[in-house]
């Protein structure tokens, strides 16, 4: 005789069947959390994504006109290369037939004619900036004007034509870029332009007064000097948020404990025989140091 409890024993058995079963099938916490990211997933994958924006006409046409005095401009460094090192095996130096052929010139004009199309645009700031950049003989005060006056305020041109400007000393002569620098800072009412255009005025008046095509023309006055610790000061307080503010910074370093006539800060290495020694251990004697290395 069966026991009358076995179909009690009998609906437990299927019924912890049916729920074993009903576990296996059904999913755990972190499975169904996988399963809702995979189907976010697939969601976010159906929604269609915006096609890759197509450079702008005047974009892609400036870029191909770089590109083309990019290659022109290395075909003509690899050629000058190759003279140099025939040069050198015969004991002789470049002439002045050898270094012909840089086609940097041809390329002004074609820069400015752009830039003037293109005025207004980033495309026809960068163009004018490369026009300016790479005028060797002279730099037309025309063109300075209207980088100042069209893209004082631009973000992406007008920290760029700071520094353009601030290189002209050596081309152009101090005079010349410093004016304009001025001129940059009294028309922009952008921080970034305005930091890079005190920055590279201060760093300019560091220096000495430059003459084109002379190099310094004197030693440096106190004026200038006075000037540009207030400049890179300016810079370091007003603007520290800017890349400008560090770069201040280490220039005011180097104007105020680094220049001619400044006692040198001391500093402790090793000789030679690995004996170490202190720039301050030969103070009040004439003293040569020489910093030589690899690169």
């Amino acid at each position: 005789m069966i026991p009358a409890v076995f179909p009690s024993l009998v609906a437990l058995s299927l019924l912890a069947g049916i729920a074993s079963a009903a576990r296996a099938s059904t999913p755990t916490q972190p499975t169904r959390a996988k399963a809702r990211v995979d189907v976010q997933d697939a969601a976010r994958d159906a929604i269609p994504k915006p096609a890759p924006k197509a450079p702008t006409e005047l974009e892609g046409e400036f870029k191909a006109l770089e590109k083309e005095f990019r290659d022109a401009r290395r075909a003509y460094q690899l050629a000058l290369k190759a003279k140099y090192e025939e040069r050198q095996k015969l004991g002789q130096q470049l002439t002045a037939e050898d270094r012909a052929g840089d086609p940097t010139p041809q390329y002004v004009p074609r820069f400015r004619e752009f830039a003037t199309r293109a005025k207004g645009t980033e495309w026809g700031g960068r163009a004018l900036l490369n026009a300016i950049d790479m005028s060797v003989a002279k730099v037309e005060p025309a063109w300075l004007d209207e980088l100042i006056e069209v893209y004082a305020n631009d973000a992406t041109i007008g920290g760029r034509a700071a520094e353009v400007i601030g290189n002209l000393s050596w081309r152009a002569g101090s005079e010349v870029s410093e004016a304009a620098l001025r001129r940059l800072i009294a028309t922009t009412t952008r921080d970034t332009v305005s930091a890079a255009a005190n920055f590279n005025l201060g760093t300019a008046l560091m220096q000495g007064v430059y003459v084109p095509g002379q190099g310094p023309a004197a030693d440096n006055t106190p004026e200038r000097v006075a000037e540009a610790a207030k400049l890179l000061r300016l810079v370091a307080e007003k603007f520290p948020d800017t890349t400008y503010a560090e770069r201040a910074k280490g220039a005011l370093f180097e104007l105020e404990n680094l220049s001619i006539g400044k006692v040198a800060p001391d500093f402790e290495t090793v000789d030679e025989n690995g004996k170490p020694w202190k720039l301050s251990d030969y103070r009040g004697k004439v003293t040569i140091i020489d910093f030589w290395g690899y690169w």
